[in-house]
């Protein structure tokens, strides 16, 4: 499913003074399914970095906040030569301290890395670990459930976005077929909200009882990271 962050993504790539770039956002709204969907796109070589599910990667950083130290082992364990055509994904950043720190030294002593992470609750380990954000030394972007226009992009109704659209450029109420099918398809958004997961169950199903129990994971995992 397409979102619209990969236009902002595909900037940063072809930008100048490419800083690494956090993105950040609730869970399960689709950043790492992003991310590695564009990483696959648009490099050669990609190596995916998550400091939750593996240990190992979180302790690399606590070794050693020199940068090349931290590039050798990454090119170690992945069995790789870090070049311009390789995107390395910092995922769950927010579970080492370390790992964050370091994107300044990235910045500066390695500026031509690409390098992208992710973080969940992010705000909430920066206030209760008291780590040192890197000022200045990271673009940031913030990621939000999928919106109206994402919603109809999954359903494939690029003909009604171009109705809608040529109806607001031109100032003048959009025809009765095309408004009955926008407000069906607004009461599915509404019911469904912006979780790419239950989007997708959704269309593959056709159940709204089967994408609600998506829903209701997602609920109980959101009150299980609040606690």
């Amino acid at each position: 499913m397409y979102r619209i962050i990969e236009s902002e993504l595909m900037k940063w790539k072809n930008s100048e003074d490419k800083k690494p770039l956090l993105v950040l956002g609730a869970r399960q709204i689709g950043k790492t399914y992003t991310i590695s969907k564009f990483a696959k796109e648009n490099f050669k070589k990609y190596i995916y970095i998550n400091f939750e599910t593996n240990v190992k990667y979180k302790q690399w950083f606590k070794n050693s906040l020199d940068i090349n130290v931290i590039k050798s082992y990454i090119e170690n364990e992945f069995n790789t030569i870090i070049d311009n055509d390789t995107l390395i994904f910092f995922d769950e950043i927010q579970a080492s301290e370390e790992a964050i720190t370091s994107l300044k030294y990235f910045n500066e002593f390695l500026p031509n890395l690409n390098i992208i992470c992710a973080g969940s609750l992010l705000g909430v380990a920066l206030n209760n670990k008291h780590i040192s954000y890197p000022v200045g030394k990271v673009k940031t972007l913030h990621m939000y459930p999928m919106n109206f226009y994402e919603f109809l992009l999954a359903f494939n109704k690029n003909i009604l976005i171009d109705k809608i659209e040529e109806s607001y450029i031109n100032k003048k109420p959009l025809d009765e077929v095309f408004h009955a099918s926008s407000l069906e398809l607004y009461q599915k958004y509404l019911v469904l909200g912006g979780m790419p997961e239950v989007i997708k169950t959704y269309i593959n199903t056709n159940s709204y009882i089967a994408s609600v129990d998506i829903l209701d994971n997602i609920y109980l995992d959101y009150l299980n990271d609040m606690n």
